[in-house]
């Protein structure tokens, strides 16, 4: 598998109870909806509390027929009031291929276009995190599926059909409720994984993303909106548009470090740097992910063009660009992160 996407919910804010910030963060990363709350994290900083009417979704633009999505679920309130929780609905076109529930009862249940195909016998308490992982092959005639909890199989099948669009894959994810008490549930360490790639090539889960904010200078080339320190412009959470970083010359480039990783981290399975990032002008600038590790400055080939509202630049690294391996804590430890103009 290739991780394609993560999500920690660390940098929405640092106000627990208060609406998400800045306003339309969660948009900006992906997801379809910003009507939640900040809520406590399930191991560490925070994670995203979902308002019972408001669906979160998120398209992907990834056609492989095997994915995996995983996240930390806590149920706060009875969700037998007006039905279920849906953990996971997996769409192609508006159609449901497969979805996982939580049902009156505290099980989960596996649906596929012609309804319920398993539930399971373990149920699950109230206030408390589980984390679920639900890995799924769409196919006609030679579908499948495998449900975890906490690292655990609950439910799985093969040779089944899954494909209920015209196309062997889903593209759309939504995660949430109908009317249900207001707020219901949150969520935290989120990924979604494909079936690319040789390293993160199994259920990954469960797992703890880290999210680190820069706390040093490594090479500063942008011009700074005040102050000498150019991390502390781009340190915050929530994230602050009153300082920033600026520049427009090709080939200019930040390097920052951070922190390191917390002292439970027993090892790394990739690291995703986010950039919030947006043009001041109407020409077109272009922006590249860059990392140094030991002797290697890798510069992602593909450059993004950016648009005038802040938006996200983001990348996935699987391994240290110094080794090719996976990442080491010591190799985290002692990189930089940053970005330069294309």
């Amino acid at each position: 598998m290739a991780i394609i996407f993560s999500d920690g919910f660390d940098a929405y804010g640092d106000t627990i109870g208060g609406d998400l910030s800045p306003t339309g963060v969660m948009g900006a990363r992906g997801w379809s909806a910003d009507a939640h709350k900040v809520a406590s994290g399930r191991i560490d900083g925070y994670s995203v509390f979902l308002r019972s009417y408001d669906r979160i979704s998120l398209n992907l633009d990834n056609k492989e027929a095997t994915k995996i999505v995983g996240c930390a679920f806590y149920l706060t309130k009875d969700t037998d009031i007006y039905g279920g929780l849906t953990l996971f609905e997996l769409r192609d076109l508006g159609i449901t291929q497969m979805a996982v529930k939580l049902n009156s009862g505290k099980r989960l249940e596996v649906y596929t276009g012609t309804g319920l195909i398993g539930t399971t016998s373990q149920t699950f308490d109230l206030d408390a995190w589980y984390y679920i992982e639900f890995a799924s092959t769409i196919h006609y005639t030679e579908g499948s599926y495998e449900l975890m909890a906490d690292g655990l199989t609950l439910l799985s099948d093969s040779n089944i059909r899954t494909q209920w669009s015209p196309n062997s894959y889903w593209e759309h994810l939504s995660m949430g409720l109908g009317l249900v008490p207001y707020y219901v549930c949150k969520i935290d360490d989120f990924y979604i994984a494909d079936s690319t790639g040789t390293h993160n090539n199994d259920f990954l889960g469960p797992i703890h993303i880290e999210t680190l904010f820069p706390d040093g200078d490594e090479t500063s080339q942008w011009s700074a909106s005040s102050g000498a320190d150019h991390y502390a412009l781009v340190d915050e959470n929530p994230a602050n548009d009153t300082t920033y970083l600026e520049d427009g010359v090709s080939g200019q480039r930040e390097l920052f470090d951070f922190p390191e990783a917390g002292s439970y981290t027993t090892g790394i399975l990739a690291v995703r740097t986010v950039a919030r990032v947006g043009a001041t002008d109407a020409e077109i600038m272009e922006i590249k992910p860059v990392v140094t590790s030991g002797s290697t400055t890798d510069t992602d080939p593909n450059a993004i063009i950016v648009a005038a509202s802040p938006e996200l630049v983001t990348k996935v690294y699987e391994t240290d660009p110094d080794t090719s391996a996976p990442w080491t804590l010591s190799g985290f430890d002692s990189a930089q992160f940053g970005f330069e103009v294309a």
